[in-house]
């Protein structure tokens, strides 16, 4: 059985290639959800904030998911544990 509910973790690789399923693929978020076996709102944040951060750097040249990768390697702008 699948461990669901709000304690449940996503690695960052898990993240990224939900999101790039949805964005790269042209697969919908309720599509990607299902297949995945989790909820689409969480997909559709995740979406929505690589989206919002591909604006911020698409200046750069870079894609999104490689400043996401930098980041959560530095350990800056990572999501704090929920207690």
């Amino acid at each position: 059985m699948k461990k669901s509910g709000p304690d449940r973790k996503y690695t960052q690789e898990f993240r990224l290639a939900a999101v790039k399923q949805v964005i790269d693929r042209g697969r919908s978020i309720p599509q990607v959800a299902r297949s995945l076996e989790m909820s689409p709102g969480t997909l559709g944040n995740w979406v929505a904030r690589t989206r919002t951060l591909a604006t911020t750097t698409r200046s750069a040249g870079t894609r999104p998911w490689d400043t996401c990768r930098r980041r959560n390697s530095s350990g800056a702008g990572a999501p704090k544990a929920r207690t």
